[in-house]
């Protein structure tokens, strides 16, 4: 008959065994998401998105501080948003 300690001692490897597992489908489902073997080298897949929002790169392009357009550069996140009004000081 098992002892306690023995049962436990179970019960803590089949749990690392489990977390180990999850580890490496996760670690397998980002390689496959971002790596493409080439036959000479490994590359990184580019990102791909559905929507562009042209209002956030240039904030990481540039040091700069531009004046940001709302009448023709407005593109909101949701289709339920409206433009802000801002009052003209």
């Amino acid at each position: 008959m098992p002892t306690r300690s023995s049962c436990l001692a179970d019960a803590r490897l089949r749990f690392q065994r489990d977390k180990v597992r999850k580890d490496v489908d996760r670690l397998q489902d980002l390689y496959e998401k971002f790596v493409a073997a080439l036959p000479e080298a490994y590359a990184l897949r580019e990102l791909e998105v559905s929507v562009g929002y042209d209002w956030v790169s240039p904030v990481y392009d540039t040091d700069g501080v531009r004046m940001y357009n709302w009448e023709t550069q407005w593109r909101p996140c949701l289709t339920t948003c409206v433009r802000p009004i801002l009052s003209r000081v």
